[in-house]
């Protein structure tokens, strides 16, 4: 996400400035001659390739040192792109990896801090055995479970932890994941300018169907 919002930034900002030309700063100062870098190093290349002290301290101040990116829709737009929500509907309980073996059902991975399977105390590991009024015991069963249920919805998960049935209070969440699509696949027909933007950042072929 760094890399993408910092290209378009120069894209906007500076127009014949693009990422490839920092890299390229980056690579004759010091990947050519193997010189170690710093990020003070980084923030020096990037006030060269654009002329602008300013835009690249105040960019790392907030992207690098900080944690606040650019937004990234309107950006996009430029192009004629759209960022939008991949499931807007949908009940998720957080990043689910399963392992299934004949009707028994395991979570495979870690779950994550601040995800729904977390906060109702789930580990990596862990059987799952219900959710709601439905028996887990595929991944048909669970992928059908969540999709009978919507964001907001809180429901009993049955689970088997290191031997002991337990239950927990499941309340599910907005799916996190985006995705990037053509203004023109939703009907919206880009304009000129944005159709040459999009060019300029992405080559011909991706006004390819």
């Amino acid at each position: 996400a760094l890399a993408l919002s910092l290209d378009l930034t120069l894209r906007d900002r500076f127009r014949d400035v693009t990422l490839d030309d920092y890299m390229r700063w980056m690579w004759r100062h010091h990947g050519v001659n193997e010189v170690p870098y710093t990020p003070d190093d980084l923030r020096k290349g990037l006030a060269a390739v654009t002329g602008d002290q300013a835009f690249a301290d105040a960019f790392f101040a907030l992207a690098v040192e900080g944690s606040e990116l650019p937004e990234l829709q309107p950006m996009l737009a430029q192009a004629g792109i759209l960022m939008r929500p991949r499931n807007a509907t949908g009940a998720w309980a957080g990043p689910t990896r399963l392992q299934v073996a004949d009707t028994t059902v395991r979570l495979a991975a870690a779950t994550v801090p601040g995800t729904p399977l977390y906060a109702a105390g789930l580990e990596n590991g862990d059987e799952i055995v219900g959710l709601g009024d439905a028996n887990i015991d595929s991944q048909a069963n669970w992928d059908d479970a969540l999709k009978a249920l919507a964001p907001g919805d809180t429901v009993t998960i049955r689970f088997i932890q290191r031997g002991t049935e337990r239950t927990g209070q499941l309340t599910l969440g907005n799916d996190p994941n985006v995705e990037l699509v053509r203004l023109e696949t939703t009907g919206v027909q880009p304009t000129a300018e944005q159709l040459a933007f999009r060019t300029a950042w992405l080559g011909a072929e991706s006004e390819q169907p």
